[in-house]
Order: structure tokens, then C-alpha cells, then sequence
């Protein structure tokens, strides 16, 4: 159902014309403006990249190298490997491939992210997603469920254009050839070992040239700063409702993570497909209009719209009911998104043409 060659949306700048308003915006929503800016530390086309994404990065990349290096990990290690520099190019590198993922076309819908959170074993109760641990999980985590759907949404983009490249890769039979034959061509090595014991009592070290060769590899001979703590836990959820935040509270908090609460409107609904071949001729086409209509009726007279789609549909959501989950307008076909984005919560559509066939959409809900 994804429209994966779709016009992208033009975006309108919303005119305050009152004059009271004006003063508020320049007195307040001013502030969070010039707050969000300071937020960002680069741009790249319309995607900005924070400091608070970039410090996550860099803390990640540290973590990784620490964990891989073990006891040879130490200041010098992080200035060699130039994390700093490799962090932002990371993010930079990911902003890039969201933006062509983007020109492509290549979204993902609600039901796949639904779909990819709720198969996460952190987030399930004996083998089925609990929304309480869901939502327990990321408060631990200092994730609201917005910020993490957001991210998720950003990981599962990049898997789809990483399989869309993959999928247009080309392997020559020369190519292949040459790789098999490096794996499987065995190789015969000829060495001479030397035993440093058996050196080592006619190696004199002189004091001067030790503590010459020692002052110009001072870091190498340096343990990681440790310490030794104790600390006590205490369970989130035992103190969360003994806190009182207050309204101003809430609204600074909006207004510096506003990106994370900006979302476009979606709809949650159900629908019933009827295929139409892509050869179909015009006497077929007629049939299954036909057969379409009929099932319209039956649905718009009060029949279980979910028992309708489990009979009738030919989509891949039709032993679910129908059920569709929530999608912005971007996320379908032109001629589906605009009729289902009329429609109010409990409305059902005419019937609907589209490049796959008839649909009839109900609307559950509006966000």
C-alpha cells in the first residue's frame, strides 16, 4: 500500500496576523526558538542534527571502543581514533541516507512499526508485548515512547534503502569466481621463530636511554582512572507518583523538545480490497466492481466491518480484520490517503480505485 514514487508535500509557513499574538511569540515562542537553534550544533538540507543526538553518538562510539579495547583504552586512544570527528560524520552520513530514502520514496507504515516494537523480547511479557513494559522500559531509559518511535522509524528507513541498494547490487560471474577462489585457495606459510629468552641476557638497557624511550610513551604505561563506588537502587516506578511537576514545568519541557511532540496527522483504519489485474479487461473490471458494491452495502447497512473484511478482502491485512493501524497521509497512495483523511471516526467510504483495485474504508479513529 506504501506509495514508493510519491510527490513530496509542499510545506506552508502559518501567518499570525493578530497583533497580541505577535507580542506573545516574540516574548515566548521566540525564546524556544532561539533555545531550539542553540540545540542544533549542523544542518544538513532539511534535517538538523542536535547536540543532544550528537553527544548520544560520541557516548556510544566511546562505549564501543572502551568494550573492544579493553585495558589499552585511554585518552590517547580517543584522540587518535578522532571520535569527536567520527560521531558528527556518522550522523551526517545518516542524515544523507534518510534525505535519499526520502527522494525514494521509501517510508515505513504504522502497522511495520507496530509490528517491529512489538516483537522486541525487552518489551514482551511471556512471549507477548506488554504496552506497561513498553512504557516502564523507556521511562528507565529516559525515552519517551514518541522520541523511540521516532528513532525506530529512522533505523527501519535505513534497513529499507540499505535492501532496496542490495536488491539493485550486481555480482559478476568473474566477481564471484575471484572471491571464491580467495576463501578457498589454501595458502603455505614459512617462518623463523625467535625466543626472546633466548636474547634476553645479552641485551643491556642503559638508564638514560629507558628513561628516554619511557617519557615519549608515557600514555602507553598509564591505567584508565578507576574507581570504587557503592550505590543503592531505587525503583523508578516506587517514587514515580509520590513526584509533582508543575504546569510551567511541563511547558519548558515542551517547548525545548517540541520536535519530539510535532507529528502530522494520522488516521487509524480498516479496509477491504478488492484486486483488479493489472491486464484486466473492461467486462472484468465491471464484475468486480459489482462484487465491490455489494459488500459496500452489506457494510454501510450496519454489518461487522472487521467479519466483512476477513470474508471478502484480498489484502494482506484481511485475516486482521482489515485493520490498517495508524498512517500519515504520505504513507498511501494518493487516491486512498486522500479519501480515508476525509473521512470522521465510525464514516465509511464509497468505493475507492487505486492502482491495486476497489477499496472500502472505514475510519476508527483520527490523531
Amino acid at each position: 500500500m506504501l506509495d514508493f514514487v510519491r510527490k513530496h508535500a509542499t510545506s506552508w509557513i502559518i501567518k499570525v496576523a493578530l497583533f497580541f499574538i505577535v507580542i506573545v511569540f516574540i516574548f515566548w515562542g521566540g525564546y524556544a526558538y532561539q533555545a531550539r537553534r542553540k540545540s542544533h550544533l549542523a544542518k544538513v538540507g532539511d534535517i538538523y542534527i542536535t547536540w543532544k543526538e550528537y553527544n548520544k553518538a560520541y557516548d556510544n562510539l566511546v562505549n564501543y571502543y572502551r568494550e573492544k579495547l579493553g585495558d589499552s583504552y585511554n585518552d590517547e586512544t580517543i584522540k587518535n581514533l578522532d571520535l569527536k570527528h567520527k560521531a558528527l560524520e556518522i550522523l551526517i552520513e545518516q542524515a544523507v541516507l534518510l534525505q535519499k530514502a526520502k527522494e525514494l520514496g521509501i517510508t515505513v507504515s504504522a502497522a511495520e512499526l507496530q509490528e517491529a516494537i512489538m516483537s522486541f523480547p525487552a518489551f514482551q511479557t511471556n512471549g507477548v508485548f506488554d504496552p506497561r513494559r513498553y512504557r516502564l522500559v523507556l521511562m528507565n531509559n529516559r525515552l519517551t515512547p514518541e522520541a523511540f518511535e521516532y528513532q525506530m522509524i529512522q533505523s527501519l528507513t535505513l534497513k529499507k534503502l540499505e535492501d532496496f541498494i542490495k536488491r539493485q547490487a550486481v555480482v559478476t560471474e568473474d566477481e564471484l569466481l575471484e572471491y571464491v577462489k580467495n576463501i578457498k585457495t589454501e595458502k603455505k606459510y614459512g617462518y623463523v621463530l625467535f625466543r626472546t629468552l633466548d636474547y634476553l641476557n645479552d641485551v643491556k638497557v642503559d638508564d638514560k636511554i629507558l628513561k628516554t624511550y619511557y617519557d615519549a610513551h608515557k600514555s602507553e604505561y598509564k591505567d584508565p582512572e578507576k574507581r570504587k563506588i557503592s550505590y543503592v537502587f531505587f525503583k523508578v516506578s516506587d517514587f514515580a507518583r509520590k513526584v509533582t511537576v508543575s504546569d510551567q514545568e511541563i511547558k519548558d519541557y515542551y517547548n525545548d523538545h517540541f520536535q519530539e511532540y510535532n507529528e502530522e496527522k494520522k488516521v487509524r483504519a480498516r479496509h477491504i480490497l478488492f484486486k483488479v489485474p493489472v491486464n484486466a479487461s473492461e467486462k472484468e473490471i465491471e464484475k468486480i466492481k459489482k462484487k465491490a458494491k455489494e459488500v459496500l452495502e452489506m457494510a454501510k447497512s450496519g454489518k461487522d466491518f472487521a467479519e466483512l473484511a476477513k470474508k471478502y478482502s484480498e489484502g494482506p491485512t484481511a485475516k486482521k480484520g482489515g485493520e490498517l493501524g495508524y498512517f500519515t497521509k504520505k504513507e498511501m497512495v494518493p487516491e486512498f490517503a486522500n479519501a480515508a483523511f476525509k473521512l470522521k471516526p465510525g464514516e465509511i467510504s464509497d468505493l475507492v480505485r487505486t492502482e491495486y483495485g476497489f477499496h472500502i474504508i472505514k475510519v476508527e479513529d483520527v490523531k
